[in-house]
């Protein structure tokens, strides 16, 4: 995940996700996920930030795993409103 600071009143996400991994219904429903994730906890964020979330590997495609996923990464990052 890469973070970078904006002067903007609100937080702009981007997603990729590799093409080499497992076939496009696999990438596409993760895709999804990560949207719904990030959709649910929109709240949460920090404003004034561009994120793009990097998905790397696919393993365990389902909505449980990749929230805790999302939210271990933004909390790392210090992204999550107190």
């Amino acid at each position: 995940m890469w973070a970078l600071r904006n002067d903007g009143p609100v937080t702009r996400i981007g997603l990729r996700i590799q093409r080499g991994l497992k076939g496009s219904v696999a990438r596409n429903r993760s895709k999804r996920l990560a949207r719904e994730v990030i959709r649910q906890h929109k709240t949460e964020l920090a404003t004034g930030w561009d994120l793009v979330i990097i998905i790397h590997r696919i393993k365990d495609v389902s909505q449980l795993s990749m929230q805790e996923e999302l939210m271990k990464l933004l909390s790392k990052l210090r992204l999550l409103k107190s």
